[in-house]
């Protein structure tokens, strides 16, 4: 047997019990736990208490039993690939599927949480505005390595030493069958061309690289599984819930 993977995936708790009919039930998009392990921030739809809402909401990973903090809250938003990613001094860059007005072609709304400040949101922009002169501005992302734009593809998510995985779909159209083929890929940094690690009818989300790159952190409905990315197992259920970041 292969030997376990560095590090241990950091999971949200398992599934609360089913919320009052009418009522949607809370959905964690994202999460990351800050560089010193201090704190985790994630992504939530339909937090309890507020539906129809997305936050950005902040625990104090030292101290489990308090309470979240909400350190953003926002209109809850289209379908798409959300995304928390640790910075300096325990601030937290979240990106959040969103729709805004033309000409802006952006998917995404871009923000910096800062949990020391009277007001934790202290930068905000759409995705493109980010991406073309904000991000090289912002005295919290400035130093901030952002990855190649390739390979294009839905939920990507990066790994170390430039691995990427992501979903695909293929339509598959013959005089016996019409279907939808849903596939994990995999790929580098910065390279168009992808390799399918595993296909069939799970709608498998890439969510988080072991710290070694060797597995892959999946989401499936409220259940999280392990995949050896070189392709000669098959996805191996971890626990419920659903892995929000991985380190050492």
């Amino acid at each position: 047997a292969s030997p376990a993977p560095a590090g241990s995936p950091a999971g949200s708790p398992a599934a609360a019990p089913s919320p009052s009919p009418g009522v949607p039930r809370p959905e964690i998009l994202a999460g990351a736990i800050s560089a010193d392990h201090h704190l985790v921030a994630f992504l939530v739809v339909n937090p309890p208490g507020a539906p129809g809402t997305v936050a950005l909401r902040l625990v104090d990973a030292l101290n489990p039993g308090a309470a979240p903090t909400d350190a953003w809250q926002g209109g809850a938003p289209p379908s798409g690939h959300a995304e928390v990613v640790p910075l300096a001094e325990g601030r937290f860059l979240f990106k959040v599927p969103g729709r805004f007005e033309p000409p802006d072609t952006s998917t995404r709304g871009v923000g910096v949480i800062d949990p020391a400040a009277a007001t934790k949101l202290v930068r905000s922009a759409t995705e493109n505005q980010f991406l073309n002169q904000f991000h090289s501005e912002w005295p919290e992302t400035k130093d901030l390595r952002l990855p190649s734009a390739l390979p294009a593809a839905d939920g990507r998510v990066d790994g170390p030493g430039e691995v990427v995985a992501a979903r695909s779909r293929r339509e598959v159209d013959t005089p016996l069958v019409r279907r939808t083929l849903l596939q994990l890929v995999i790929g580098k940094q910065g390279e168009n061309g992808t390799r399918v690690l595993c296909g069939g009818g799970d709608d498998f989300i890439p969510a988080a690289f072991s710290p070694d790159g060797h597995v892959l952190g999946l989401t499936l409905g409220t259940a999280s599984y392990i995949l050896d990315v070189s392709g000669d197992r098959g996805a191996t259920e971890l626990f419920q819930g659903r892995i929000l970041d991985w380190r050492p």
